[in-house]
């Protein structure tokens, strides 16, 4: 009788044993895949970064010998030192300038066009309206007119 009383007794196990394979199924997929996600990106992608790589090194070594080919860096200071009135309380402005060039005809024509490149950073710093109000630099006033 006993025996009767175990079999009568539905303690569900046929769905509990359905639900696991379910899950281990699920489980098994979704390892597969994370597997072969990580097998094509070590595979595939190793190639192309050695191809980066080897294509940045060949950039490099040219840039270095352009930049051989120009001369030295060498840096000029624009003496003297910028100064310009502003409005409200800070009164003046002091600003020290220097350029980094290759070679030695180019500080050569710093010096000589010295005026010019001044006045245009002067011009740079100067502000007008326009018609809403707002600061607009001349840079910007001469693009917007084109």
């Amino acid at each position: 009788m006993a025996k009767e009383e175990a079999d009568d007794l539905d303690l569900g196990d046929e769905k509990s044993g359905k639900k696991k394979m379910i899950i281990i199924i699920a489980i098994v997929v979704v390892v597969l895949l994370g597997g072969g996600a990580a097998a094509y990106f070590l595979f595939f992608s190793g190639d192309e970064s050695e191809e980066a790589v080897t294509e940045e090194a060949a950039a490099e070594e040219k840039a270095a010998a352009e930049d051989a080919e120009k001369g030295p860096l060498l840096y000029h200071d624009l003496k003297p030192v910028f100064v310009a009135n502003l409005p409200g309380k800070p009164k003046l402005l002091q600003v020290g300038v220097n350029v980094r060039v290759r070679g030695d005809a180019m500080v050569e024509f710093l010096k000589h066009n010295d005026p010019m490149i001044r006045h245009h950073l002067l011009n740079l710093r100067m502000v007008s309206r326009s018609k809403s109000g707002r600061p607009k630099s001349p840079c910007r006033r001469r693009c917007s007119m084109n």
